[in-house]
């Protein structure tokens, strides 16, 4: 897997969420953040303990669809897939875990003030 470049819309958004969540940290950090080249292979990975399946997630996010591959426990690739996460930031994920072929993600309505569950089923 070729890892994908840090863009300069990546590297924005990341000032942008400094900014609004700690401005005066983001006023002495603004000049003396540095980017990598490239992103890390994989963002994080989930284990389905319940189908023994593990999803490793790239940080190829494109309107909150993420690329996830697939692995048995045995590190045979099994498919790659692309799965709806809402993110609270640029960097990180609402709250998620992964059970039987089912993608569960707590997500804060910003409207009604409550936390919902948004459970995706996973094909396979």
């Amino acid at each position: 897997y070729k890892p994908g470049k840090v863009s300069e819309k990546f590297k924005k958004q990341i000032h942008k969420t400094i900014e609004k969540q700690s401005p005066q940290q983001y006023a002495f950090l603004k000049d003396r953040m540095v980017f990598p080249k490239y992103f890390p292979a994989f963002s994080s990975f989930y284990i389905d303990a319940k189908v023994k399946m593990l999803y490793l997630f790239t940080w190829k996010i494109e309107k909150n669809i993420i690329e996830c591959f697939v692995y048995d426990m045995d590190g045979k690739f099994q498919n790659r897939i692309d799965l709806p996460i809402e993110m609270q930031g640029s960097l990180r994920p609402y709250p998620m875990t992964i059970y039987d072929w089912k993608l569960y993600q707590l997500i804060d309505n910003d409207e009604t003030e409550e936390w919902e569950m948004h459970i995706t089923d996973i094909k396979h």
